[in-house]
């Protein structure tokens, strides 16, 4: 059965013909003419018709009887004008509305057929067919702003399905059971490849990887033409071999690392995380180092809460404003550093560190004008935590237990803090609540003109806290139990004035 189209006829505007609009115009503006004349009538109180009548009618009357009537022939060609130009702009903008929704239909029809023909490529087993279907499927992100996400979502479940590593893994164990036995597992299906991508050419398959990853920072770089921004990018459970995400640019923008398995260097340097962005890498391993070198990060987040097997370094960081939470290091060997970063508004936090040996938390020669550090609970069996040359003009740094999952004290045992060559202008350090014995902690040339230095119930043996050369001239200090130790007499002494409380020399042993 044919169905004919159906054919626009002068009944498509409300069901009404153009000589019933016309009528229907005329008669609403002879209406208003006789009630107008009605009431013109009443207010000069009612003139009789007849008397004027008899007078008779003159030639003045009948020359202002013929401009009325020109009038009303002129008014009803103008309804008549109007009706129709009304009508023609209506017909108009009914015609544009429907080729735009055939427009739209088009266009999103060729939007799928695109998205069916990159998707099938990526499924193909020849590693050049994957990478023409990775270009295709940004294209059409860059071409189909609606469907964007759509196309990012299946690019990042490219890069979470299995695949074969290239070289071995390194003997970097993590602490946590669940992370051990991924690791185990990854390296019994790189042994004994079974199907799928785990059979693809471990080389072949980095290469589409690699391509994946080059497409998004093409996107999401401060060299892109087209800017990808607000996106979801979902890369859970991923293993990652030398990713690099340098100067990418997310605008808030959600991105999920969580689980995911890092294999060989992995850097952020350069990055630009704003506008309410978050980069989540909860449960995540580090096989090796990770870098957010220069890294600026404003009204953001970034949570590390992963396990480490190189270095963690935030150096020449501009925390503008957020938050930055991690893990402290968990090995012999493992550090962290943020030297020569600007923290400026937000918070750092390390906590439920671990620290021994050789490892090291490392803030020297930063400058922070506001920020919140916190460094929670945790316990220290060597290792240094390092503060030279930071100025503080605002802003607070603290050491205390973490506040849900610590019943005691911060432990430190042969543990160095040091802050020297620090300058305080403005802000605050707490030690609260610290057992500190065999550690030492020391303020060596401090400069300090405000601010406040305090320790609140902190176990510290005489000889493992100094405070040499101090050039104290504002602020206050409070030395807690340290003040009646015989370095805190000396402390007191040499700046008096700004140590409080001054206690009574006791032998402490």
């Amino acid at each position: 059965m044919k169905f004919r189209r159906r054919v626009r006829t002068t009944r498509d505007l409300f069901g009404l013909s153009i000589a019933t609009h016309v009528f229907l115009w005329i008669f609403a503006g002879l209406a208003v003419v006789a009630i107008t004349l009605l009431l013109f009538w009443i207010s000069f109180d009612k003139p009789h018709l007849q008397s004027q009548a008899a007078k008779g009618v003159g030639p003045a009357a009948l020359f202002n009887a013929a401009k009325l009537a020109l009038a009303v022939v002129a008014g009803i060609g103008g309804v008549v004008a109007l009706v129709v130009a009304f009508r023609r702009q209506r017909l108009g903008e009914a015609d544009h509305e429907r080729q735009d929704r055939a427009t739209a239909r088009d266009e999103t029809r060729l939007f799928t057929e695109r998205f069916s023909r990159a998707t099938e490529q990526l499924g193909s087993d020849q590693a050049a067919v994957r990478i023409a279907g990775v270009y295709a499927l940004a294209g059409l992100a860059d071409d189909w702003p609606s469907g964007r996400q759509t196309c990012v979502d299946v690019l990042c479940a490219y890069l979470r399905m299995p695949f074969q590593l290239r070289s071995p893994l390194p003997d970097y164990e993590p602490e946590g059971q669940e992370d051990k036995q991924r690791i185990a597992d990854l390296r019994a299906s790189m042994e004994n490849p079974v199907g799928g991508r785990m059979a693809y050419p471990a080389n072949e398959e980095h290469q589409v990887r690699s391509t994946i990853l080059r497409a998004i920072w093409d996107r999401m770089s401060q060299h892109s033409e087209v800017q990808w921004s607000g996106l979801n990018l979902d890369f859970t459970g991923a293993v990652f071999d030398e990713a690099k995400f340098d100067e990418f640019i997310f605008v808030n923008c959600s991105v999920k690392f969580g689980d995911c398995l890092f294999v060989g260097e992995t850097t952020f340097a350069e990055a630009r995380i704003v506008d309410n962005s978050s980069l989540w890498f909860t449960g995540s391993v580090f096989l090796d180092d990770l870098s957010f070198e220069s890294t600026y990060i404003d009204d953001s987040r970034v949570t590390l809460l992963g396990a480490y097997g190189g270095e963690v370094t935030f150096e020449k960081c501009w925390l503008r404003s957020g938050e930055i939470e991690l893990l402290g290091p968990k090995d012999e060997h493992g550090s962290i550093s943020f030297v020569e970063s600007t923290l400026e508004v937000g918070e750092v936090t390390i906590h439920l560190a671990n620290m021994t040996g050789e490892s090291s938390i490392d803030f020297s020669r930063s400058t922070i004008t506001g920020a919140e550090i916190a460094i929670h609970g945790g316990t220290f069996y060597g290792g240094t935590i390092v503060f030279n040359g930071v100025k503080v003009n605002g802003g607070l740094i603290s050491f205390k237990p973490h506040e849900y999952f610590d019943r005691d004290k911060m432990r430190f045992s042969g543990t160095e803090i040091s802050f020297d060559g620090f300058a305080l202008r403005r802000g605050s350090i707490r030690f609260d609540s610290i057992d500190a014995e065999g550690s030492s902690i020391h303020f060596d040339d401090l400069e300090m003109t405000g601010g406040e230095i305090r320790f609140v119930d902190v176990d510290l043996k005489s000889d493992s806290f100094r405070m040499d050369r101090p050039g104290v001239t504002g602020g206050s200090i409070d030395l807690g139990e340290i003040a009646r130790t015989k370095s805190g007499q000396v402390i007191a002494s040499e700046i008096g004035e700004f140590v409080r409380p001054v206690a009574p020399l006791e032998d402490v042993g």
